[in-house]
């Protein structure tokens, strides 16, 4: 089965960025965010929040490993965007 879903994105300059969820045919929830905590000239502490929810029963399991797979895409963006700006 195909799962889509579409995100609303918000930044609060300067240390905030965060998300919900737009549309989805499997999820009835996906509100998260990232909170940058400058930790000197070279440093960032980076905190990442998640908070999903599906349509019908979904296994706790199923639900992590969801989660899980996500992160990496999404660390790598997020690198993408800060190399950029530099």
């Amino acid at each position: 089965k195909k799962i889509y879903y579409v995100l609303d994105m918000y930044e609060e300059s300067p240390n905030k960025i965060w998300w919900q969820l737009a549309d989805s045919n499997i999820m009835k929830q996906n509100n998260g965010s990232w909170l940058l905590d400058s930790k000197g000239s070279s440093q960032t502490k980076a905190t990442y929040s998640l908070d999903i929810k599906f349509k019908g029963l979904v296994p706790g399991a199923i639900t992590d490993q969801i989660a899980k797979a996500n992160l990496p895409g999404m660390l790598i963006g997020f690198q993408k965007i800060i190399d950029q700006s530099l």
